[in-house]
């Protein structure tokens, strides 16, 4: 005890230090209070890109308005897995005391029971609701998703002539998937063409459904490829798996068939090759919910349901020129370089030259030139810190130069054309490389911490403490909380395990009402936004954890959930030795 004794003297005074030492932000809830609305936003995972492009808008709205959001990691109601069903725990945490409204993303929270029971598990809250995804007797914020999905078959028909379309659809029951699937039979019939049972598939909205569906359709069904014209994907998830499955089969996407999905996440833009999809303003639809529930908590009418547009996006999936790549600041054919270019262009035209004579010598025979002289230029463009984007002008005015130099053979303009984009996709995956550098730094700090974390894990409380008191402030977290539930604590209650407040790097290891959320000493954790996720190992619910809101993906938290669920395992195992 002696020897706890003096740990925990060193471990506090460190802690002592590191404060006082803290830079004042918005996340140091001594320097930061907030009395508006308190928003939950109810979710399935963090790490989903989808819903947590509607986390950033919801967040925006409600801080702008003078409130705090408490977005709550649940997972999907009953998931037919029953290890992710124990995530369904954290919403219980929710009602009228903590929260002023909800907004509910509906489409995925209910995929698996159907919009009916979605309705009723919803009326256990109180508050006002606005729900993303039609959900009838809510008010609903949804996309069109009818005209989203008719464009694309459109322009698979129209512009590329096909007619054997195969759909790879979402959850039955599903309401956004069903509106998908209807859309996809009447732009068929529209077309003239007929419905084929055989060619439709059930997905799951995820990136390993979309494989498995793929394989449902070449090898369980026996359709060929070669009598494949396209396949639609109801979002972009389950087309990257429908991808990587044909790649796995040395089946060329667009050339032997053509991909598309729905949606338009980060990825798809960069995926090889990028994908065709129909966008929708992931972060808009969260914006609009938050602004539907401040009007509500106003007392004022909103709209039953608000549907949003989409917008087709063509890439090279389906064999098209990429319509989200800027074009040209002149007309086709000016003699004059696009004024963009004029930061890229290196004193001499040097660079210019250059590129021009690669993609002449590209023209003539010589594979991924263009490639090579272009390479050396993004690098330096990289260091210096200027925004790739421009080089998009920049390629397509020396795409113009060197056609007016090797002429008008159509052999030659396609090969230009094919160097062209495969330049424009170098460029977009160093964008997104350049992007995510802070992001690797901020992996690596995690990994640290996890490590330190799960090699204390059977010491007492108090070392658990110490590790986050160490790394977390470093990722920009100034309070932390770790509880536990379970039989021993009776219903709606829960105790803390470990985590560290603004004054004490050890707090009490006292139980406190589940609806409180954290305990007293807990300011910032209860006048700022946070993230509340269920620290679940194997089969079993161990806790929960709260997290302030910082600068992270949200898969972040996510990591820092499973780990929080490990550590408890381990505080278990060692309070029943």
């Amino acid at each position: 005890m002696r020897a706890w004794g003096v740990l925990g003297w060193v471990t506090t005074t460190h802690f002592k230090l590191r404060s006082a030492s803290m830079p004042t932000s918005p996340s140091d809830p001594s320097k930061a209070r907030k009395s508006g609305p308190r928003v939950a936003l109810l979710v399935s995972y963090l790490s989903n890109e989808y819903e947590w492009a509607i986390t950033r808008g919801v967040r925006a709205v409600v801080e702008a308005a003078g409130g705090t959001l408490l977005c709550v990691a649940g997972g999907a109601l009953s998931d037919p897995s029953a290890e992710r069903t124990l995530r369904n725990a954290a919403y219980d945490l929710i009602d009228a005391t903590n929260a002023d409204a909800l907004v509910v993303v509906s489409s995925v929270l209910g995929q698996y029971i159907g919009s009916e029971r979605t309705t009723e598990w919803l009326k256990r809250y109180p508050q006002p609701i606005c729900s993303i995804g039609h959900l009838r007797g809510f008010p609903s914020i949804e996309i069109d998703d009818a005209d989203g999905l008719g464009q694309l078959i459109d322009h698979l028909i129209e512009y590329h002539g096909h007619q054997r379309i195969a759909f790879i659809g979402g959850p039955e029951g599903n309401v956004e998937a069903t509106a998908r699937h209807a859309a996809y039979a009447a732009a068929l019939e529209q077309h003239g063409i007929r419905y084929a049972p055989e060619l439709v598939v059930t997905g799951e909205f995820t990136w390993q459904s979309g494989a498995k569906a793929l394989r449902s359709l070449l090898d369980e069904r026996q359709i060929t490829i070669s009598t494949l014209d396209a396949i639609v994907a109801a979002n972009d998830y389950m087309a990257f798996g429908v991808m990587d499955e044909l790649t796995r089969r040395r089946i060329a996407v667009p050339e032997q068939v053509a991909v598309v999905g729905f949606d338009d996440m980060p990825r798809a833009s960069v995926h090889q090759p990028a994908l065709t999809t129909v966008k929708q303003s992931l972060e808009e639809l969260g914006r609009e919910a938050a602004r539907n529930v401040l009007a509500q908590l106003a007392g004022q009418e909103v709209e039953s349901s608000t549907a949003l547009p989409t917008e087709l996006v063509l890439r090279r999936s389906c064999g098209c020129t990429p319509t989200d790549v800027p074009g040209p600041a002149d007309e086709p054919g000016s003699s004059e370089r696009p004024a963009a270019t004029e930061r890229l262009q290196p004193r001499g035209g040097v660079w210019s030259v250059e590129l021009v004579a690669a993609l002449v010598a590209e023209a003539n025979g010589q594979e991924n030139a263009f490639e090579r002289a272009l390479d050396p230029l993004l690098q330096k463009l990289l260091l210096a810190g200027i925004d790739l984007s421009l080089v998009y002008d920049l390629v397509l005015f020396l795409g113009q130069r060197a056609l007016r130099q090797v002429g008008d053979e159509s052999v030659f303009g396609v090969r230009i054309e094919a160097a062209l984009q495969r330049a424009r996709v170098l460029v977009s995956e160093l964008s997104l490389r350049s992007e995510l550098l802070p992001e690797d730094s901020v992996n690596e700090r995690i990994h640290r911490f996890g490590r330190a974390l799960l090699s204390r894990m059977f010491g007492p409380p108090g070392l658990l403490s110490a590790v986050l008191v160490e790394h977390l402030p470093g990722l920009g977290m100034h309070e932390c909380l770790v509880s536990e539930t379970g039989p021993a604590l009776s219903a709606g209650e829960l105790r803390v395990a470990f985590g560290f407040d603004a004054h004490e790097v050890q707090p009490k290891q006292a139980s406190y009402p589940a609806r409180e959320l954290a305990p007293p000493e807990f300011v910032g954790l209860s006048t700022q936004s946070v993230f509340v996720l269920p620290a679940v190992y194997a089969d079993q619910l161990l806790g929960v954890a709260l997290l302030p809101v910082c600068g992270h993906d949200g898969s972040v938290y996510e990591t820092l959930a499973e780990v929080f669920g490990i550590a408890l395992k381990g505080v278990e195992m060692r309070r029943n030795q």
